[in-house]
C-alpha cells in the first residue's frame, strides 16, 4: 500500500480510495502512482500505453485511477461488469461507495443524500405524444 506523508486531505481521501479499491494489485498501484508524493509517475497517455501489456482487468484498473485522478481516461462500465474478476469488481465497487460517503470540507463521513421526487409529485408530462413504431428524428 502507498503512502504520502504530508498529503492533503484531498490527496488522503484518494488515497484511501484507491487502496481498497487496489487491496489486491498493489504493484499495479505504484506502477501508476509516485510512492513519496501524490501525483502520477507518468502522462496520463504514457501509462494508458504502457498498460497494452497487461491483463484486460489491470488495463480496466488503470482506467479507473486515471479516471478518478485526472478525468483523463473514460471507463465503461459494461466493462467493469464483464471483464473484471468477481472480488475486483467488488473491491471497485467498495471504493466507489467510500469516495462517496466521504465529506472532503466537514466531517470525514457523511452519506450524500439523493433527491428522489416525493411521491405527491404531479407526473411529468411527455411533451411529444408517443407513436408505436415510427421513429422520429
Amino acid at each position: 500500500m502507498l503512502s504520502w506523508p504530508g498529503a492533503g486531505r484531498h490527496e488522503r481521501r484518494m488515497l484511501e480510495v484507491l487502496n481498497l479499491i487496489f487491496r489486491r494489485y498493489p504493484g499495479l498501484l505504484e506502477y501508476l502512482l509516485e510512492p513519496g508524493c501524490p501525483r502520477l509517475r507518468h502522462e496520463p497517455e504514457v501509462l494508458l500505453d504502457g498498460a497494452r501489456a497487461f491483463s484486460s482487468g489491470e488495463q480496466i484498473l488503470v482506467r479507473i485511477v486515471l479516471d478518478l485522478w485526472s478525468s483523463s481516461a473514460s471507463v465503461r462500465l459494461w466493462d467493469l461488469v464483464e471483464i473484471l474478476d468477481e472480488e475486483t469488481y467488488h473491491d471497485v465497487l467498495a471504493g466507489l461507495g467510500h469516495l462517496r460517503r466521504i465529506d472532503p470540507d466537514g466531517p470525514e463521513y457523511r452519506f450524500r443524500q439523493l433527491k428522489f421526487p416525493s411521491p405527491a409529485s404531479p407526473p411529468i408530462k411527455n411533451p411529444a405524444p408517443r407513436t408505436r413504431g415510427v421513429c422520429r428524428r
